[in-house]
């Protein structure tokens, strides 16, 4: 992405470290419920825009891929037995035309960028992906077959891209705002109780009012959306470099030139479940801009949106506890030290912000939360294990998660 602010750099910064439980053996104990939950970010261009799910193996393991494209970002999420989380980013030229590298992390782990990294040479058909999972120091290499599929419980989704520019005035050589958007949609032919719920509750995520209880709206009221969301930014930037009351000369700088842009992912798709992620950017001059990252645990089946609350009970303390381990495992910070050392925080504090995966929560912290700007987003994972005197009844019947409750308290 060739943006002024720098949300691939972050979250690649943040993310070195090799992911070693990709091929692990698939376990029993991992509810089956979400697929699983890993995250790439910006690969090589590619044509068009989409969201495809795939499955398939690695070496023989079975494995869940989501692929977002859009425009020259791409996105997804796989799999591979354990339900920890690992997250995925591009790396530079593969010296492999038409494939792109993956490298991958298990953020369960620590942020340490001291470790090689495993990683996928990965080339995307129309149905099917393929490629080659390589170990960080090179020894061990397995095969990639994937196939796109929709079993029950999972929701064929579109990619709608759109990007509009906006100059600051008619005449040449003025500056210039650009708002992009890449956003999911229900792909029409699916499930249309479904497909009416997710298509309100991403209206709804966008800021585009109070569906609740409309009909099914369609695409067209998307577009209209981000048409009018379009129209307000661009007039607020024409206001802004107006009042800046800056000489012709310099209203040719660089940064002068804004951005808007807000991209979505697929963190999981299955079970019933949508597992998103919205990463909404800006730059407003200077020498870089800020972005967010949310994250929405749809269930579809049940039409309902978790949040934190209808997860787990109201022991802050407790939950403190556990994110202080999690974040001494990410920084690798002793036990016996402050985390002031490394964080900007002396304790990290509880946020709602969170994903689910089949063997655990992700807490995530934005830019300045907790860390500096250059740590980028902080994902602490939490296995259920450890939380398992805090979640609600009704969370744990729905992920299945009763065996695992009981079989810790025995």
């Amino acid at each position: 992405m060739a943006y002024p602010y720098p949300p691939k750099h972050c979250r690649f910064s943040a993310c070195l470290a090799a992911g070693a439980l990709l091929l692990a053996a698939c376990s029993n104990d991992a509810p089956a419920d979400i697929p699983a939950i890993v995250q790439t970010a910006d690969t090589t261009p590619a044509t068009g825009s989409s969201y495809k799910r795939f499955t398939g193996t690695i070496g023989g393991t079975p494995v869940v891929v989501h692929l977002t494209v859009a425009g020259e970002r791409s996105a997804g999420c796989y799999y591979g037995g354990t339900g920890v989380p690992v997250t995925l980013f591009a790396a530079a030229d593969t010296s492999y035309p038409g494939f792109v590298r993956l490298d991958e992390r298990n953020i369960a782990g620590s942020s340490a960028a001291d470790t090689l990294q495993d990683h996928w040479l990965l080339r995307v058909g129309k149905d099917t992906a393929w490629g080659t999972w390589t170990s960080g120091d090179g020894s061990t290499r397995r095969e990639i077959r994937l196939r796109e599929s929709y079993p029950a419980g999972s929701y064929p989704l579109e990619l709608v891209f759109e990007s509009a520019r906006a100059a600051y005035s008619e005449t040449e050589d003025t500056p210039y705002a650009v708002s992009t958007h890449a956003l999911l949609w229900p792909a029409a032919g699916g499930d249309t109780r479904a497909g009416g719920f997710i298509a309100r509750q991403f209206l709804r995520l966008m800021g585009c009012g109070d569906t609740t209880g409309a009909p099914s709206p369609d695409r067209a009221a998307l577009l209209q959306c981000v048409a009018e969301r379009n129209k307000a930014y661009f007039s607020d930037y024409r206001k802004t470099i107006a009042g800046a009351g800056m000489r012709p000369e310099a209203l040719k700088q660089a940064f002068n030139n804004y951005s808007r842009d807000m991209y979505w992912d697929v963190l999981g798709n299955g079970g019933g479940w949508l597992i998103v992620e919205l990463i909404s950017g800006e730059y407003t001059g200077g020498a870089h801009g800020n972005y967010n990252v949310f994250y929405h645990c749809i269930d579809v089946s049940r039409q309902q949106l978790w949040t934190l609350e209808d997860i787990m009970t109201a022991d802050s303390s407790q939950l403190k506890v556990l994110l202080d381990i999690a974040a001494r495992r990410y920084f690798r910070i002793a036990d016996s030290g402050s985390l002031q050392e490394r964080l900007l925080v002396q304790e990290v504090p509880v946020t709602g912000n969170i994903y689910l995966t089949p063997a655990g929560i992700v807490f995530c912290y934005q830019p300045y939360e907790i860390a500096s700007y250059a740590d980028g987003v902080i994902p602490l994972f939490i296995p259920y294990k450890e939380l398992k005197y805090l979640l609600t009844d009704a969370f744990r019947t729905r992920m299945r998660l009763d065996n695992l409750y009981k079989a810790v308290h025995t």
